[in-house]
């Protein structure tokens, strides 16, 4: 998911401003402020959507995870419970959930929001 709105903002924006401009050259009569934005300025309102786009999923899902941790711990009789011999099953749905997020999410994600 990173690594597509990574591309889209490195890319895909500059190619369809590209586009645009050759298919609809702007009037030259136009003042300055009635032309589209740059692309530096459509590149940063993508950058900033997207960083809030991909902080909302890792909280949702976050949030998802800490339940089920927070439910297999409530729900347990620990003081009459024998010592445990496998991992339980909700712990090991817990690091597939993890996984999986990391998996959708990407390291390109993690790399630029560590610089913000």
């Amino acid at each position: 998911m990173a690594r597509l709105c990574l591309d889209f903002e490195t890319n895909t924006i500059s190619y369809l401003s590209n586009l645009t401009e050759e298919m609809f050259p702007p009037d030259q009569s136009a003042v300055p402020e009635q032309l589209s934005p740059t692309v530096t300025e459509l590149t940063s309102l993508a950058h900033d959507t997207v960083q809030q786009v991909l902080t909302r999923y890792v909280n949702v899902k976050g949030l998802s995870i800490s339940q089920m941790i927070h439910t297999s711990v409530k729900t347990r009789d620990w003081l009459s419970a024998v010592e445990p011999r496998n991992v339980r099953a909700a712990m090991k749905r817990v690091v597939e959930e993890i996984t999986e997020l990391d998996t959708q999410i990407g390291p390109s994600s993690r790399r630029r929001s560590s610089r913000s």
